[in-house]
């Protein structure tokens, strides 16, 4: 239970950043841990990688942020 109210926590910190990552991050992958941008690429991949050396004992928080040109694939 636990868990679970962290991740409800950081989905809650996300949603109040979610326009400054839009605006910093557009077209990549944010590794999000404790409320900190860890890394952010193009790279689904490389997030991941990124995310496995910075905290290996985690699980990382991985989102993408989409491009203007994607945004209407959401909808």
């Amino acid at each position: 239970m636990e868990e679970e109210f962290v991740r409800d926590e950081l989905d809650e910190w996300v949603a109040e950043h979610m326009d400054e990552f839009v605006r910093k991050y557009r077209g990549n992958y944010l590794v999000i841990v404790g409320k900190e941008v860890i890394a952010a690429t193009k790279d689904r991949a490389i997030a991941w990688k990124e995310a496995g050396k910075k905290i290996p004992a985690q699980i990382p928080y991985v989102m993408y942020i989409p491009k203007k040109t994607e945004e209407n694939l959401l909808l």
